[in-house]
């Protein structure tokens, strides 16, 4: 009997105690001295995203994304949000990429939009904003000098999928005088799947989008299109 209200007093007491402790939290935040996740921080003018997610009974969690600008907070939000979900989120004025995994961690925390200081709006400025922000980002380079003719080159054709590109490419040799094509058919599509790669008949040189990536200056110019 004695044992059995000692049992008792013990399940109990931890139920006490589970009840008394805090909600397992996480917290991350940006950088901004060099990059503010994939966007350059002298595009973020300041501003730093940090988050922080609570553990809570079920299939959600609570989080709380804070934007402080020279560690003053700028705007806050908290909402709740599935287990193990990402995405970005409207704070304030900015836009911020929160992803989550194993249910109560954050992977990444980052600013992908900031308003510029009113002393920076310029009338009719056209704003790009990225729609896919979990995507590494591309190092613009500016445009390459025009060819002024298209005989005796070597163009890359980049497609997903088979339909439109490779008659591109076979119209091209067909046509264009001492023309040499490389086709890449195996680019990404979405979400890390990749098409099986299309071989082309001789003269065209089948190549794999690695392998081109590895040194693309062996093609003087790139075609690149959607294949569907």
């Amino acid at each position: 009997m004695k044992k059995t209200v000692t049992i008792k007093r013990l399940l109990v007491l931890t139920l006490i105690l589970a009840l008394l402790l805090p909600l397992t939290v996480y917290t991350v935040s940006g950088a901004p001295q060099q990059k503010n996740g994939y966007t350059e921080a002298a595009n973020t003018y300041g501003a730093v995203a940090q988050a922080k997610v609570t553990k809570l009974s079920g299939n959600q969690n609570g989080l709380t994304i804070t934007v402080s600008v020279n560690g003053v907070v700028a705007a806050e939000k908290y909402q709740l949000i599935n287990n193990n979900s990402s995405g970005e989120f409207t704070v304030g004025d900015y836009k911020v990429y929160v992803s989550t995994s194993g249910n109560d961690k954050i992977d990444a925390c980052f600013i992908t939009y900031a308003p510029p200081p009113a002393s920076q709006e310029k009338p009719g400025l056209l704003k790009v904003v990225n729609p896919r922000p979990s995507r590494a980002p591309i190092d613009a380079v500016g445009l390459s000098v025009r060819l002024d003719t298209l005989e005796g080159k070597t163009i890359a054709v980049i497609a997903n999928y088979d339909s439109t590109m490779p008659a591109i490419a076979r119209y091209m040799v067909a046509n264009i005088p001492n023309i040499k094509i490389i086709y890449i058919s195996d680019m990404e599509v979405a979400a890390g799947q990749s098409p099986r790669p299309i071989e082309l008949e001789p003269p065209i040189q089948n190549m794999s989008l690695r392998n081109f990536e590895a040194d693309p200056t062996i093609a003087d110019g790139i075609v690149f299109g959607n294949g569907f």
